[in-house]
């Protein structure tokens, strides 16, 4: 039964209406002490009925005050009804926070007069939640249908996530199934811009779990949780975030893991089955999103790719050798950001290789001209084939590996310029990150070919002017011998016009 106070009274019905209310509920008298606590308000706030009596409601309830409920209270003692809007609330005791929602009513004694307050507090947590939630699955709903854009649909799903879950914290991570370590693609909230753009270890915390048993994951205390094996790096490095509770779930399609969503709490906390649910719908539908927005780039890159290769059998057709070759080694380097190329022909009489177009800046350091079995584009000319070096600064081959060093985890992917039997050059590229992909390579291998096709148009072209010049010189011995009527000058032109013909120094 609910304890009286000398104060004000409160008689056994309403007692009985009061206890049987599903909503948190309190009673207060004309100086705002509780004289009525129901079990709702027990459950609610974790203070007992016996805790309550007899004290004032801030001080029973500080968040009151923060809330700026204090006010409500005291307008209701003036005769008012006061409904208050959704508004936060942190109950530390409880590791409980969420949103509430707070009806002020004054109540009366029999002369009529206000004798005090009742008060209702409904926690509008999840429904709040709920509609969060649904709000959240439309925007990233939308994110499949309107946005292709890979970087807006990221900044989606970590902002819906921190509204929807209720997290001081979120972030999206790829993991591509053999890398020692999960990429951070976004964050949103109190991390720090160290570790937002970092990168996670893959170990034996939540988010290597979620991945790997390819289910959501939760830890009220990941520092203390003793199902959390942590490096002792990872260790400090979570220590200085400071953040505690951990949920993630993984990010999948196509019956394939490739990355989790994870949100951060900095106090410890327990997740329900509800909010683990909500966290693995978001996570489902923010793994097609994304999905559709790298399909997407991919299209998009190899639409570039096709306009890349057309521009350069076009060039080849209207542009003599030096602006086709600068086409194709402008074309190849943009397969990647920060990739080089580079196009080197063969003198076969010098028997060297020389640099006939390359990207532009960055080749600095590198000798434009070589013997042409020097390098690693000699080992092109060797094999006659593509050659990929995935670590080129340790290869015997390389030339200045000091310039490789300084461009640690770039790969060497050259491709022979060839028309059949006839060997005319090389197109080197660098890839800046691993070795090129195999799309990136065929990209490559059909650039390389154009290469050769307006080698071979230019040899062409000089054969042909050069059989026009002899033709023309052959016209003029004619009409020189014809002129001639002494015997020793028309043996001299005849050798004159010998060794034009030839490209003689000397004929007689």
């Amino acid at each position: 039964m609910v304890q009286r106070t000398r104060r004000a009274s409160v008689d056994e019905l309403s007692l009985s209406v009061i206890e049987g209310v599903e909503d948190a509920l309190l009673v207060t008298d004309a100086r705002l002490g509780v004289i009525a606590w129901n079990s709702a308000m027990e459950r609610l706030t974790g203070v007992k009925r016996a805790d309550a009596l007899g004290q004032g409601a801030e001080r029973i309830l500080p968040f009151l005050r923060e809330a700026g409920l204090m006010g409500h209270l005291k307008q209701a003692l003036a005769g008012q009804v006061v409904v208050t809007e959704e508004f936060p609330y942190a109950l530390p005791s409880l590791a409980r926070k969420g949103w509430m929602l707070a009806r002020c009513v004054p109540w009366r004694n029999e002369a009529g007069a206000v004798a005090g307050v009742v008060g209702f507090l409904v926690d509008v947590t999840d429904r709040r939640r709920s509609m969060l939630f649904q709000r959240a699955i439309q925007a990233i709903g939308q994110s499949l249908t309107s946005s292709l854009d890979l970087d807006q649909v990221l900044d989606t799903i970590v902002g819906k996530a921190l509204e929807v879950m209720g997290a001081e914290a979120a972030m999206a991570v790829s993991w591509d199934g053999a890398a020692a370590e999960f990429r951070v693609m976004r964050a949103a909230g109190r991390l720090s811009r160290e570790y937002a753009t970092g990168a996670i270890p893959v170990g034996g915390g939540p988010v290597s779990s979620a991945v790997r048993e390819a289910r959501p994951v939760t830890t009220g205390n990941i520092l203390t949780d003793p199902r959390m094996q942590l490096s002792p790096e990872r260790r400090a490095q979570i220590e200085r975030e400071g953040y505690k509770a951990v949920a993630a779930a993984t990010l999948a399609s196509k019956g394939r893991v490739h990355g989790a969503l994870v949100v951060h709490y900095w106090t410890e906390r327990t997740f329900d089955d509800d909010e683990i649910g909500a966290l693995a719908l978001l996570a489902e539908s923010a793994a097609l999103a994304i999905d559709n927005a790298r399909m997407y780039a991919d299209a998009t890159r190899r639409a570039t790719r096709l306009r890349d290769l057309a521009d350069v059998s076009q060039a080849i057709t209207a542009l003599g050798t030096t602006d086709a070759m600068q086409r194709i080694a402008d074309a190849a380097a943009a397969q990647a950001p920060g990739a080089l190329a580079a196009v080197h022909v063969l003198d076969a009489e010098r028997l060297v290789l020389r640099s006939a177009a390359s990207s532009g800046a960055g080749w600095e350091g590198l000798p434009e001209e070589f013997p042409v079995a020097a390098g690693l584009p000699g080992l092109v000319v060797e094999e006659r084939q593509p050659v990929l070096v995935e670590d080129p600064a340790s290869h015997a081959r390389a030339l200045r590996p000091e310039w490789w060093r300084q461009r640690p985890g770039a790969a060497y992917y050259g491709v022979p310029v060839a028309t059949g039997d006839v060997f005319a050059g090389v197109l080197g590229y660098i890839s800046p990150q691993g070795a090129p992909t195999l799309e990136v390579q065929e990209v490559l291998r059909l650039l390389a070919a154009q290469a050769a096709v307006a080698i071979g148009n230019a040899s062409l072209f000089q054969a042909e002017r050069l059989q026009a010049a002899r033709i023309r010189a052959l016209a003029a011995v004619n009409r020189r011998i014809s002129s001639a009527l002494d015997l020793d000058d028309l043996l001299r032109r005849i050798s004159v016009l010998a060794a034009e013909l030839t490209g003689a120094t000397f004929a007689s």
